[in-house]
């Protein structure tokens, strides 16, 4: 099927409508980056589609990823909410892999008849790491759906899922929120402040949840010691630099999870360099920027690929760092 590309909201309106119409497809996928509250929609709709007192405007505990939708109170959508209900199952990956005897076993359950809901509601998460005979256990059952079953697949990169399952589904694509938006949001939910609120959108990859967890750590903080420890190796002798670059790359690359979120304020401060203004502290200059973007892009690549991290990172921070040339801008002068 030709996937459907609805922000945000949109998403919710095309479930709505769904539910409103009474007409559920037996396979949704909703395909995006991770972070964009892709499993939180999908217990929602479950939620909607076995609430007692029917779809209604939420007030919810999910009511934030899916208005409007169930009522979150009566005892269908406590059990959702607390991971119990017989008819709402969940596969996720054992390891790297979703395998073929967590698959058995989930068809083993739907050979039996639905416990309790209106529709038994299948969530297949991060559905792109099925191993080849997960996937086609899977294709046969989607394409013999049981009676009154939804399955909701979840996926990243929908081209590493065989087409043939990507054909059996009726894809939702979902895309990041707008910065100003999320800061927004930040400011009116949070009480962030305009810096807080601005930095964590902007580092948050359009995820609301993310950003909201960057704001709980102090993002503009974070940021601010980021740039600070650039301006310390921008500011050494080149023969200093580089072996202060190694001990940095080195430390760097302990925690990918940390060395994700050190990237990410890269990018960050780099589209500051390139918008110029009071957002551009590095001073690099775009044109400089633009080289350093570069770099940056080479570095996720090979990182993604698991080739020599350190030396990645290294090659990275010299690029960043040495950017400055004789020693001018407002990172060597720090």
């Amino acid at each position: 099927m030709t996937p459907e590309s609805p922000g945000p909201d949109r998403v919710s309106q095309v479930l709505s409508a769904i539910l409103a119409k009474q007409a559920v497809p037996n396979a949704l996928l909703f395909s995006g980056q991770a972070g964009l509250g892709r499993y939180e929609k999908a217990l929602s709709f479950a939620m909607a589609l076995n609430c007692e007192r029917g779809p209604e405007t939420s007030s919810g505990p999910l009511s934030y990823a899916f208005p409007p939708a169930a009522c979150g109170k009566c005892h269908s959508c406590r059990k959702i909410l607390a991971g119990n209900h017989p008819d709402v199952l969940s596969l996720a990956k054992d390891g790297a892999f979703i395998k073929i005897g967590q698959v058995r076993s989930l068809l083993s359950t739907l050979a039996l008849r639905p416990g309790e809901g209106a529709y038994r509601v299948v969530i297949v998460r991060d559905a792109e790491s099925l191993n080849r005979e997960a996937a086609n256990a899977l294709l046969k059952v989607l394409e013999e759906p049981p009676e009154r079953t939804v399955f909701i697949l979840t996926a990243s990169r929908p081209a590493d899922l065989l087409p043939t399952i990507v054909s059996r589904c009726r894809e939702l694509r979902f895309h990041p929120e707008p910065e100003d938006g999320l800061a927004l949001r930040l400011s009116r939910e949070h009480g962030a402040a305009p810096r807080e609120a601005e930095v964590a959108a902007g580092l948050s990859g359009g995820s609301f949840s993310r950003a909201v967890d960057l704001l709980l750590q102090g993002a503009a903080g974070l940021l601010d010691r980021f740039s600070a420890r650039l301006s310390r190796l921008a500011g050494l002798a080149p023969e200093q630099r580089l072996a202060a670059v190694c001990l940095t790359a080195e430390s760097m690359c302990r925690d990918r999870d940390a060395l994700a979120l050190d990237l990410d304020m890269l990018a960050y401060l780099l589209r500051g360099e390139i918008a110029g203004g009071p957002r551009a502290t590095l001073g690099l200059g775009p044109e400089r920027a633009l080289s350093v973007v570069a770099a940056l892009f080479s570095c996720q690549r090979d990182l993604a690929r698991n080739v020599a991290p350190r030396l990645a990172v290294e090659a990275l921070l010299l690029a960043a760092t040495g950017a400055t040339g004789s020693g001018t801008g407002a990172a060597a002068r720090s």
